[in-house]
C-alpha cells in the first residue's frame, strides 16, 4: 500500500509483490494508471474517498489474485536483472579516468 511514487514503485516491482495504490498527485496517478494496465495493481483509491472495505478487499486481492502474482514475480526478475546502478558508478568511472589523462 503506497502512494506511486516512482521511487516506490521500483522498490515494490523489486520485491515483486502487487501493488495497492493511493495518489496524492497527477504523476502518482499516472503511475498507478500503467501498473494497473500492466496487472501490477490489487487496486487504486483516491486518498480522500476510499474506504476501509475497499482497502480490506484491495489487500486481500493482491494477495491471493494469481494474475497479479504472475505479473508482480515476472517484473520481480526484471527489476532484479537490472545493472543500471553498476552502470552508472563504471560510466563515472571511465570519466573521470578519461579526463585525469587530459592535460588540462
Amino acid at each position: 500500500i503506497h502512494h506511486g511514487g516512482a521511487g516506490t514503485i521500483a522498490a515494490v516491482l523489486r520485491a515483486g509483490i502487487p501493488s495497492i495504490v493511493l495518489p496524492q498527485i497527477l504523476s502518482q496517478a499516472t503511475f498507478a494508471e500503467i501498473l494497473t494496465e500492466k496487472n501490477l495493481t490489487a487496486g487504486v483509491f483516491d486518498v480522500r474517498t476510499w474506504t476501509p472495505e475497499q482497502l480490506c478487499e484491495a489487500v486481500n486481492k493482491a494477495l491471493t489474485d494469481s494474475t497479479l502474482r504472475r505479473a508482480a514475480h515476472a517484473w520481480q526478475h526484471t527489476m532484479q536483472a537490472d545493472t543500471g546502478l553498476t552502470t552508472a558508478a563504471d560510466l563515472i568511472e571511465t570519466h573521470w579516468q578519461e579526463i585525469q589523462n587530459h592535460d588540462c
